[in-house]
């Protein structure tokens, strides 16, 4: 195991109070399988998708309730099709209707002139998404991963899938990836760059 890699367990262990045996972290080289490996750890079975079919729910309702959209779309639908990302004041009606951050979507207007703003402008970070190939059910999982900590009630960790949407924030923290490039089959040194 590379160095990446020894931080990315070692991140994976605080952020679920538990210790992975070495054996056990050599074997998790694929998101799933790390995702395995903590399920067995703190005991959780299989997957549960509640907490992404609700959170859909909840975008789809603030687009209906704003009337930007035909309502016939599923979570399987481009997000493309539904969703506007360049109009900035329906992203953030949108932000504070479901109280979840828009990743890869800027929504700040201008700000006023000076330093200060400008080095926030600089330092100001979008997440890289490609939203002309993204469904609504990857997009979530990345609202999911992005909003992590704010989320309310905040996860229990009771299904492999919450497991997993905790790993991605922690891979794209720790290693720096794109949300996007994320998957339960991906390994983290083939797919992700992980040493």
């Amino acid at each position: 195991m590379g160095l990446d890699s020894v931080e990315l367990i070692m991140e994976v262990e605080k952020h679920f109070s538990i210790s992975i045996p070495d054996p056990e972290a050599e074997k998790a080289y694929t998101v799933g399988r790390l995702v395995d490996c903590v399920a067995k750890i703190i005991d959780v079975k299989g997957y549960d998708f509640s907490l992404r079919e609700n959170t859909f729910g909840l975008i789809k309702k603030a687009l209906l309730d704003l009337d930007t959209s035909d309502s016939d779309f599923s979570i399987n639908s481009p997000v493309v099709r539904i969703l506007n990302v360049k109009d900035k004041s329906l992203m953030a009606l949108i932000e504070g209707k479901t109280k979840l951050k828009l990743p890869g979507i800027d929504t700040k207007t201008a700000e006023a002139k000076g330093v200060l703003p400008k080095l926030k402008r600089w330092f100001h970070f979008i997440e890289n998404i490609d939203f002309e190939n993204i469904t609504w059910k990857k997009y979530t999982d990345i609202i999911l991963a992005a909003n992590l900590e704010k989320l309310s009630p905040a996860i229990l960790y009771n299904s492999k899938y919450q497991i997993y949407i905790a790993i991605m924030r922690i891979t794209v923290d720790k290693i720096g990836v794109d949300y996007q490039e994320i998957g339960i089959q991906k390994s983290f040194t083939d797919d992700l760059g992980v040493d």
